[in-house]
């Protein structure tokens, strides 16, 4: 079979390619993927093998979680909804790194930057209590099911917390602190977190390992503004177009939301349509 007018390469990115991910991307290579199987990069390889260049391609979208059965639901709750209620990401260290209430994205990049590229989601019993349905989705409300497993850790105290969690407890204990006294004065002195400005002071406390994660990659095949692809030497390959996440440049280096990849899909992906079909047939 052959194309009589041009091809449009829509394949997605290449979340589940590792191989990939380590020659392109750092932050794609060190993150869980949480996009679609099947995104292989397969798109990316023909268009390479035809000399395509690259736009923003070491960039990835995602937001910290947990990736286990059932659990990306709850860990993209607890931390798109988490400024609602006190609850902290934790470093190996036993720190805070960053606004917890940030945007998820960014939140992602710092949690990508610390000690072994992960961290942990903390929070206390008051916590569990006040919106189970929202910061555990997907978990049992009680916790009870998660703890006997191992995938969320439980302790009557901060140091018992820290040493199942395995970072320092004079540290974790002091970050926790630090937080309260924020918290007692009305604002968040190192990050400036406004949302959920609650104590973490209610054991039993409870943690659970978190990872940054992938959707899919903010980068891709260099285009033009006719959606064609454009080769390493700047010039068009002739009747190759490329659209939605298979290319690159459309989105910076942090993802900014709002439905945006979709909007570059639907925005590009006509533009591309538009363009291939105005060509002449072969």
């Amino acid at each position: 079979m052959k194309a009589r007018k041009a091809v449009i390469l829509t394949s997605g990115g290449f979340t589940r390619n590792q191989e990939m991910q380590a020659a392109f991307t750092r932050d794609g290579y060190y993150s869980q993927p949480l996009g679609t199987p099947g995104l292989d990069g397969d798109g990316h390889k023909m268009a390479f093998a035809l000399g395509a260049d690259v736009a923003n391609i070491s960039e990835v979208l995602g937001i910290p979680g947990l990736t286990l059965p059932g659990a990306v639901s709850a860990t993209y709750a607890f931390w798109t909804f988490v400024p609602t209620v006190p609850a902290l990401l934790i470093n190996l260290k036993g720190q805070r790194f960053c606004d917890e209430f940030a945007f998820y994205d960014w939140k992602n990049t710092a949690l990508l930057a610390q000690p072994e590229h992960r961290g942990f989601s903390v929070f206390d019993d008051a916590t569990r209590l006040a919106a189970p349905g929202m910061i555990v989705l997907g978990f049992s409300p009680d916790l009870a099911a998660e703890v006997a497993a191992g995938t969320v850790l439980k302790a009557d105290t901060l140091a018992g917390l820290a040493e199942k969690m395995g970072v320092p407890a004079a540290a974790f204990e002091a970050t926790i602190a630090k937080w309260n006294e924020d918290v007692a004065a009305g604002a968040d002195s190192l990050f400036g977190r406004t949302g959920g400005l609650g104590p973490v002071a209610t054991g039993p406390f409870y943690a659970f390992a978190t990872y940054p994660t992938s959707f899919d990659n903010s980068g891709g095949l260099k285009i033009n503004a006719k959606a064609q692809v454009v080769d390493v030497w700047g010039n068009v390959i002739s009747r190759l177009y490329a659209a939605g996440q298979v290319s690159g440049g459309l989105i910076g280096e942090h993802y900014s939301g709002s439905g945006s990849a979709i909007n570059c899909l639907m925005t590009f992906g006509r533009i591309a349509g538009q363009s291939a079909a105005a060509e002449e047939p072969l």
